[in-house]
């Protein structure tokens, strides 16, 4: 008798599903924003509700600016006593207030001055003037920083007056001039106080840069007396 073939069915295998279901990652940032809302919430509920809490923190971070930036505040400290800066400033305003207000004040109006008539300096100028200053000290045997802090003067202090300087010397050194006359004649009035070991032409070339100097300063005077004159200058402050 023929065998009768065995009908093989296949085992289906079903995959088991995990038993923690899976949380997408816009569903897990939506769970991380809410609970940083609700930290954040809690936070500002704890200070409303703490007020003291509030002062505390913000006495802790007076007490640490203070202790970072004392030098701002204060200028010394006499056996564990204070000095405030704000006690030097008023005693410096006692001794030449007055004089650095005037000085400020006439800066300001020149640079004014300057910007109405489109006068300006350039940092090739200023390099040039300290590059001459250098040399002048180098031959006396002095630096630049060494005759500064003689005077108590840094190099920013240096720059603003050249440039005062410049912009005065643009805006009124066309109108000095200084003739041959007046060089011989200063030169005969002064033949006891001028050096001997020049050539005449070498004499004659310093005594006209004397006398443009001379002169540039009596018109400059002249020409900041007119600023102020004409300016609306209201003080708050009297010394």
């Amino acid at each position: 008798m023929p065998t009768a073939k065995r009908k093989t069915t296949a085992k289906k295998t079903t995959k088991r599903k995990p038993l923690t279901p899976t949380i997408s990652q816009n569903k897990l940032h939506s769970v991380d924003m809410k609970n940083a809302k609700q930290v954040n919430s809690q936070v500002v509920t704890l200070y409303v509700k703490n007020p003291r809490l509030w002062v505390g923190v913000s006495v802790v971070v007076v007490v640490l600016a203070l202790f970072f930036f004392k030098g701002l505040f204060i200028a010394a400290t006499v056996n564990g006593q204070p000095i405030s800066r704000l006690a030097v400033v008023s005693q410096l305003e006692k001794q030449g207030g007055k004089q650095a207000l005037d000085n400020l004040i006439v800066e300001n109006l020149i640079r004014q001055e300057a910007q109405k008539r489109h006068v300006s300096v350039s940092q090739t100028d200023i390099d040039g003037q300290i590059k001459k200053i250098e040399d002048q000290l180098k031959g006396q045997g002095m630096t630049l920083d060494n005759a500064l802090a003689a005077q108590g003067l840094t190099k920013s202090d240096l720059v603003d007056q050249l440039t005062i300087q410049a912009l005065l010397t643009k805006m009124i050194g066309n109108s000095v001039s200084v003739s041959d006359a007046d060089i011989e004649k200063y030169i005969a009035a002064n033949q006891d106080n001028l050096p001997k070991d020049l050539s005449d032409a070498d004499l004659k070339s310093q005594v006209k840069s004397q006398l443009e100097q001379q002169q540039l300063q009596t018109k400059t005077q002249a020409f900041v007396a007119t600023l102020q004159k004409n300016a609306k200058i209201t003080y708050f402050v009297g010394y």
